[in-house]
């Protein structure tokens, strides 16, 4: 600040000042002005010596490059100065217009001290407000104030920089339009409540984190603080704003490359843990929450010790410790079992791995677990399979495709004498008897990949006595799929050959037997008709030739004869039926039972005839393919005995159809309210001419029509029984074997 050297004038001139008092005041203005190298301080000089009315434009006190550009911002003096300027102006500008010596000195000295301080004052405040602008200027984060109304009223260079406006083009507006929806709409109703309450979403909140919206409209996330303020020229709101862009796809990328990392993890099909010094779990793929059944949730901070099981647990931290006193990549449980538990409780065997990571803060442990139960259970299977192997009593060989045997189980060392370091790596020819040429035929089968099943042949023990085989071939694929062998289940079969030759003996035996008793049948009933039928006319003629000789008794004794001559007749065509059911085909065709039975009671007299008998048909019987004149037979022989052999006022017969009764299907069934059948005697009855009551000549049977029934049951495939309780009557059952419709 320029220092003020000259005096005030001694004299003093009323009205007019004289040429000598201008000249000493140009010079003391001139003096002035040389000295003033501050604009401002110049203007409030020039504006006291020229005792002017209006008050001047006052420029701060400019710094840097601004310094003396009449165009930079113009502000009025701080308040504080004015009073000054008031004494000022008061003082000098006195109606005298002249001044004493004394007066005047004393008023440059009071002047100059205003003068000084007021120096002193605007260089202070000029200087603060350069620095100010300064930071503000070269902040790196956006800086902008706020009025009470929302209005911009500052916009430092980043805001222009992270918005994409120019300071003028923002100042004086709305706040808003910074903001997007729904922020852009609401934020006057921000204010309006802040002003009304004093609370504040943003205000005085610290570091949020909002959307903002650049001049071209891309909607960005900043970090904004707001701080309200009291400055001399009122309240202002300011904000503190940081454009996070750059953080948040950073942030995305690690969130990307960590959410990357975890799927790689998850899709692991091996269980992982992380797991810390401390034994507590910092990782887990699915794989592990899967086979331990928890929840990552869970698992995450637990202590690992919750997966192990109960006996081991509070061993495991000693165990856990010595690990990372000396961490190495290692398999966990060498040489032992090792099991893990769910949390259901339930253990099952693990494999485990152990590898160490060494990060910047800590060592941790990655552990791979592998559910070994699958693998336990096929090694046991395996030894079950190898001990049944070697106890079989059926050997057991596999061989190449080349026929080169490659395992020879204790079975085939019994049956072919061969021990085993005898037989592996030989041709299996050492076994087939020459001259025996399936091995071609089985291996070309092989190669095909087909089975090779109850394959019966020949081969030779050691001694070189032959023996009657049953041949079970499998190929042998590799893991490629691809057929390299064989493996055979080989059966000695020397006893069961045995057993169906004499069996075949004997059904040869029984039929030429079986055939000559038909061939008796038929003679018989045609040879011993011819005497039988001589025998009853000669009766005849007796009784009517010598009715007159012969006494009454004579007369019945003639009838007797008669009588058992057609019944002997009878018998024999009984026989004859009997003996033709069991060679003549079956005429199978398309039946419906239910038509069979009522032809059958059409054409029956005891069952639509006789009083006091009633036949009903439970449920409808079902459409069977069969020989309906057969099957016709076994209804009409049962339901005759369900008649005959009733005692009851009211005799019932029913007949019904059953899907199921006890292990049988489609039973068919004929129920009476008879007599019952003794429990001891139940199997007698389906015996030919065997009869359980005592019978008199009218109704006496033959004693053959359930032998016939059970013989066409079974000729159809079928099964006949009975279920009786002796006085409450019987029930007879009997199947068909199901055939497909013609």
């Amino acid at each position: 600040m320029p220092k003020i050297v000259e005096k005030t004038p001694s004299h003093k001139v009323q009205g007019q000042v004289s040429p000598a008092t201008n000249t000493r005041q140009n010079n003391r203005q001139k003096r002035i002005l040389c000295t003033a190298k501050n604009r401002t301080f110049y203007r409030v000089c020039l504006y006291i010596l020229r005792g002017g009315k209006k008050p001047p434009k006052i420029t701060p006190l400019a710094t840097g490059k601004n310094r003396g550009n009449p165009s930079s911002n113009r502000t009025p003096f701080p308040a504080f100065t004015k009073p000054i300027l008031r004494n000022i102006s008061r003082n000098l500008h006195h109606p005298s217009r002249g001044l004493s010596w004394a007066t005047a000195n004393k008023m440059e000295t009071e002047t100059r001290a205003d003068l000084t301080a007021l120096r002193d004052s605007l260089e202070s405040t000029a200087a603060d407000k350069g620095y100010l602008q300064a930071v503000l200027h070269q902040a790196v984060d956006a800086i902008i104030a706020i009025g009470l109304d929302g209005t911009v009223r500052s916009f430092n260079r980043a805001a222009e920089q992270i918005f994409g406006y120019r300071a003028a083009d923002v100042i004086g507006r709305n706040v808003s339009v910074l903001m997007p929806e729904p922020h852009h709409s609401a934020h006057d109703g921000y204010l309006r409540h802040f002003h009304a309450t004093g609370e504040g979403k943003v205000i005085g909140q610290g570091q949020r984190e909002l959307p903002a919206r650049r001049a071209d409209g891309t909607i960005f996330p900043i970090e904004l603080g707001v701080s309200e303020v009291e400055l001399p020229g009122g309240h202002f709101f300011i904000g503190l704003i940081r454009d996070i862009s750059q953080r948040k796809r950073a942030e995305a990328g690690v969130l990307a490359a960590g959410h990357h990392a975890q799927m790689v993890i998850d899709s692991v099909p091996i269980g992982i843990l992380g797991m810390n010094r401390s034994g507590t779990i910092t990782l887990a793929n699915d794989t592990a929450t899967k086979l331990f059944g928890y929840e990552r949730e869970e698992l995450m901070g637990q202590p690992v010790e919750i997966l192990l099981p109960q006996a081991l647990r509070g061993a495991h931290p000693a165990l856990r410790s010595a690990f990372f006193s000396n961490p190495q990549a290692r398999a966990m449980g060498t040489g032992r079992d090792l099991f893990a538990t769910r949390k259901d409780g339930s253990e099952f065997p693990v494999e485990i791995g152990l590898n160490p990571i060494e990060s910047d803060s800590e060592t941790w442990v990655l552990c791979s677990i592998v559910d070994i139960t699958e693998r336990k259970r096929a090694e046991g299977k395996n030894t079950l399979l190898a001990a049944i192997v070697d106890s079989s009593d059926d050997a057991i060989i596999s061989k190449t495709l080349g026929s080169i045997i490659t395992s020879w189980n204790a079975g085939a060392e019994r049956m072919f004498g061969y021990c085993a370091s005898e037989a592996i790596g030989c041709h299996i020819g050492i076994i087939i008897p020459p001259g025996q040429a399936d091995e071609t035929y089985i291996l070309n089968r092989l190669r095909k990949g087909e089975h090779v099943e109850h394959f019966e042949t020949l081969r030779q023990h050691k001694s070189g006595r032959t023996v009657a085989v049953s041949l079970n071939v499998s190929p042998l694929l590799d893991a490629g799929g691809r057929i390299v062998g064989a493996s055979s289940i080989v059966r000695d079969i020397t006893a069961r050959k045995q057993v169906e030759n004499e069996r075949s003996n004997l059904i040869a035996n029984l039929k030429q037997s079986n055939q000559e008793l038909d061939d008796f049948a038929y003679i018989a009933s045609h040879d011993l008709r011819e005497p039988l039928r001589g025998l009853s006319n000669n009766a005849q003629f007796l009784k009517e030739d010598y009715a007159a000789q012969v006494d009454e008794v004579g007369i019945k004794r003639l009838d007797r004869i008669c009588f058992l001559c057609n019944r002997m007749v009878l018998l024999i065509d009984n026989l004859l039926y009997l003996s033709r059911l069991g060679r003549q085909e079956l005429a199978y065709s398309n039946t419906d039972l239910n038509t069979v039975v009522h032809d059958i009671l059409e054409q029956s007299e005891s069952a639509s005839g006789e009083p006091g008998v009633s036949v009903k048909i439970n449920e409808k019987l079902p459409a069977l393919v069969c020989d309906a004149t057969r099957i016709g037979e076994v209804f009409r022989n049962l339901i005759a005995n369900a008649i005959k052999y009733n005692n009851k006022p009211e005799k019932l017969v029913e007949i019904g159809y059953l899907s199921e009764y006890g292990r049988q299907h489609n039973v068919i069934y004929v129920r009476d309210n008879g007599i019952g059948i003794p429990a001891e005697f139940q199997n007698e009855v389906f015996t030919i001419f065997k009869r359980l009551h005592p019978e008199d000549d009218a109704v006496r049977g033959s004693g053959v029509g359930l032998t016939f029934a059970k013989k066409i049951v079974e000729r159809h495939g079928g099964h006949i029984w009975l279920e009786s309780q002796q006085g409450q009557g019987t029930t007879f059952f009997f199947t068909i074997q199901e055939r497909q419709k013609t």
